[in-house]
């Protein structure tokens, strides 16, 4: 065992070969520096947990809200060794119990300062393991909500995406008493790389968007509406969806708010939906106002994008302040 050092900074390191560094700069610019975490004395730890160096957590995503950074520590593990010999190194810890940690953003920012730092707060969730996490907000001063998509069984992690199922949660922590509640969202679909309107991060959130899986493979795209309560059919808050038909498979979606929103889903949702054969992949652009989220345009991309890669998309001014 050895005392794994979690540091927060944007953009996200992580690296499996060293302690992983994720953290904001403590200067004097208030703290919202980015630069490299190689050897960076402004790089302050915030929590150290002991982890076996066999098993390491997967934080493969995490969320923000007003208040805090929400880290996941679930059973899905970083298996080095199991890499090493060319498998997969997803794995799971049958013997571990998965736990989340609240940490105040103010632990951030509070740099070498000799004021007390706020403490993280764990909160044990069995039976909750996610790769993905939408997004999270505050519902009054206890209650921090987290929307995210379970995957089990994790006996066939190392097959993901495909060979497991996925069920889409909120997750609700009591700050005041500790306690976690779940509450299965859409139980009549499988949903998975879940996006949202990005200008609402770490705020309540009305809409967002998935792959919906058909069988094997991602078919098709649906649009949700989380304030929506589940009825029996469990789909009653899909309120638009569209299918790419046999042999296509989604990537993870994105939104892109248009020019002059007046509305949490004015915009668009973007997917690159490729032949599950190995031929054309395709960028989709489609209206995400419309109940049938109509198609604006599909553009044929000239290489092959792998099924299951994902990300994010940047527009021109965006990338031009990463260049700066």
């Amino acid at each position: 065992m050895y005392a794994h050092s979690l540091q927060f900074r944007f953009p996200l390191h992580y690296s499996i070969f060293r302690v992983p560094a994720a953290g904001f700069d403590d200067d004097d610019d208030g703290g919202m520096n980015s630069s490299s975490s190689s050897g960076n004395a402004c790089c302050v730890p915030l929590l150290e947990i002991l982890v076996s160096p066999l098993n390491i957590p997967m934080v493969h995503d995490f969320a923000i809200t007003q208040r805090f950074i929400i880290f996941p520590d679930s059973q899905i593990v970083f298996r080095v060794a199991d890499m090493a010999k060319g498998e997969s190194p997803l794995g799971y810890d049958a013997n571990k119990t998965g736990r989340f940690c609240l940490l105040p953003r103010e632990s951030a920012v509070a740099g070498h300062s000799a004021a007390p730092r706020p403490q993280p707060q764990w909160f044990e969730a069995p039976g909750i393991n996610c790769l993905h996490y939408i997004n999270a907000w505050e519902e009054g001063d206890d209650e921090v909500v987290l929307i995210a998509s379970d995957v089990s069984p994790l006996e066939r992690i190392h097959d993901f995406p495909f060979n497991v199922e996925f069920a889409l949660f909120e997750i609700r922590f009591d700050t005041r008493t500790g306690g976690v509640k779940r509450r299965r969202l859409c139980s009549g679909i499988e949903l998975e790389f879940g996006v949202y309107n990005q200008k609402y991060t770490g705020r309540k959130t009305r809409y967002a968007y998935f792959a919906a899986r058909s069988n094997l493979f991602f078919t098709g795209v649906v649009k949700l509406d989380l304030t929506r309560e589940e009825g029996s059919g469990g789909q009653e808050c899909i309120v638009a969806k569209r299918e790419f038909g046999e042999g296509k498979n989604v990537g993870e979606p994105w939104f892109v708010e248009a020019r002059g929103a007046n509305s949490e889903d004015h915009g668009y949702l973007l997917c690159i939906v490729g032949d599950i054969t190995g031929g054309v992949s395709e960028l989709w652009v489609m209206d995400a106002l419309s109940p049938t989220l109509e198609v604006v345009t599909v553009i044929e991309l000239p290489i092959r994008v792998p099924l299951g890669f994902h990300g994010c998309f940047v527009n021109e001014e965006q990338l031009a302040r990463q260049k700066a």
